[in-house]
């Protein structure tokens, strides 16, 4: 049975302290950083249940996958990690920021992202599936390119409003993608 693990204080993702002493997340589960807990992975980490970020997830050196991402906090990593979601197909918000460090961003299944931080994610954001990404903020893809991968993929400007990106990535079409909504980006 999934459980919920909520970060008790700063730590390391595999101290049962971390996470007020009751175990550490299994591959089921999902997880809850609290707001200013920076909690740090030590070796590739895969959860299929939701990651609510609102503090800080140090990626270090290592790959994160989760079901969902969600919450305010911030994703840090070194030496070019990947963070993937998007297994459960859900439909969330990530308003915190990804950067600080190289890591690369990658979001499959048929569910939606909305990024709407200001990011400096500098490996890239790859679509695949028919994931969407929402673009709520001029920073939001970081400075790495994005690329459409999966077929039938797709972006939106979800930010109420024209949009023009602050960085000018590199755009990759891979594939056949869809830009839905009325704002132009």
């Amino acid at each position: 049975t999934a459980a919920v693990f909520t970060s008790s204080q700063s730590g390391n993702w595999n101290v049962s302290s971390t996470w007020g002493g009751v175990g550490t997340p299994s591959a089921s589960d999902e997880v809850v950083i609290s707001l200013g807990h920076p909690v740090t992975l030590v070796a590739n980490t895969s959860i299929s249940g939701a990651a609510t970020i609102n503090g800080t997830l140090d990626m270090a050196t290592f790959n994160f996958t989760c079901g969902s991402l969600t919450g305010s906090g911030s994703v840090t990593a070194s030496s070019y990690p990947v963070f993937t979601t998007g297994g459960l197909n859900a439909t969330t918000t990530f308003s915190g920021t990804l950067g600080t460090g190289s890591f690369s961003l990658v979001v499959n299944g048929s569910g939606s992202l909305t990024l709407s931080g200001s990011n400096s994610v500098t490996g890239g954001i790859t679509l695949n599936t028919t994931a969407r990404l929402n673009i709520n903020h001029t920073d939001a893809l970081g400075t790495g390119a994005l690329t459409l991968a999966g077929a039938g993929c797709r972006i939106d400007n979800t930010s109420g409003a024209d949009l023009t990106l602050a960085t000018n990535n590199v755009v990759n079409v891979n594939n056949s993608f869809t830009f839905i909504g009325t704002h132009n980006l």
